[in-house]
């Protein structure tokens, strides 16, 4: 499915990597702090290996994010 959005030129200046990476990744966070999704499928949607990855990833490492109550 395609969809498209308008983003602010200044916010595009500041991406590290290409809107498309960026906004999967932020989908996937979001789903999993909504508890929509499992850690293991936000991994894979943005094809990260979880075996080496922790909550204190680029992934989830949110400032002040401090993971699900069962996280811990």
């Amino acid at each position: 499915m395609a969809t498209k959005i308008r983003i602010p030129s200044r916010v595009v200046e500041v991406l590290e990597k290409t809107i498309e990476r960026t906004a999967v990744e932020l989908m996937a966070i979001g789903l999993y702090r909504d508890g929509k999704i499992t850690l293991r499928q936000a991994a894979d949607l943005v094809s990260v290996d979880a075996k080496h990855e922790t909550l204190n990833t680029p992934l989830l490492g949110l400032r002040g994010y401090q993971g699900r109550a069962h996280d811990a």
